[in-house]
């Protein structure tokens, strides 16, 4: 099986690639690894360039976003009309090669920057395309996780041109969404998984610690990072963005609860 992608792995981590090498050749795919950004092979110069969030984001999380990123800029400089993206912490399920031909009629058929994500997510959705074997492709209103999505041309022109500066981390579907970079969808099936033995060992988290989850401090610097963002906008944007956000809440009323 032959479909545009690229695997994100780390130079030093062979264990994973090794991991992801085998799984792909089972299913008859030949990986295609790009080297990641590594944030602490940064120097100081190079990240006060990139970075723009005030200290939100830990260094491993800013290479994580211009890793993401560079790999739609590789994209872009192809003809394709859309390119899936994996972590080397994922697991590719065989239902994956069943139901690739009705993913790619579906990203085919999108003309809005879209965003799929390849496995169920929680939060509100609407059920929008099947995709055989009584699965299906949802429209989300919220979403997590980068570990296996495939973007279209104009998500990932978008994503490029807003995320530098890096202000807030990559898998904000929900926010890029509400700020009309993307419009964003899942499979209520999980053709990604996460290899237990792999993501529980994150490169990431091991370069520098991470904030609490119940720390104020940094919800109120996203706050502020989300805002600028949202500041990019043009008054007739920003007036779209609120239309929007009211149709939202009335989507909110009528999408169904979608759980891991």
């Amino acid at each position: 099986m032959i479909f545009n992608h690229s695997i994100i792995n780390a130079a030093k981590a062979a264990e994973r690639s090794e991991s992801v090498s085998r799984n792909f050749h089972d299913l008859g795919i030949e990986p295609n690894f790009f080297e990641a950004i590594m944030g602490n092979e940064l120097n100081e110069t190079q990240l006060k360039e990139c970075r723009g969030d005030n200290g939100l984001l830990t260094i491993g999380e800013v290479g994580c976003v211009l890793s993401h990123l560079k790999v739609c800029k590789d994209f872009l400089s192809t003809n394709a009309p859309y390119w899936t993206i994996f972590e080397d912490d994922i697991h590719l399920s065989n239902e994956f090669l069943d139901a690739y031909p009705r993913i790619e009629s579906f990203m085919n058929s999108q003309i809005e920057p879209s965003v799929l994500l390849l496995r169920r997510n929680n939060g509100k959705g609407k059920v929008v395309y099947p995709l055989g074997g009584n699965h299906h492709v949802l429209h989300m209103l919220a979403g997590t996780m980068a570990c296996g999505y495939i973007i279209n041309r104009k998500a990932a022109e978008n994503l490029v041109k807003a995320l530098i500066p890096v202000r807030i981390e990559y898998d904000a579907w929900a926010i890029y969404q509400q700020l009309g970079y993307i419009k964003l969808y899942s499979t209520d099936f999980n053709y990604v998984e996460l290899n237990p033995t792999m993501s529980s060992n994150s490169i990431i988290d091991q370069m520098e610690k991470r904030y609490d989850d119940s720390c104020q401090f940094p919800k109120k610097i996203k706050d502020g990072n989300v805002k600028a963002l949202y500041n990019q906008n043009s008054p007739s944007q920003k007036i779209i963005l609120q239309l929007k956000r009211v149709v939202r809440h009335l989507q909110e009323l009528y999408y169904d609860e979608y759980r891991h």
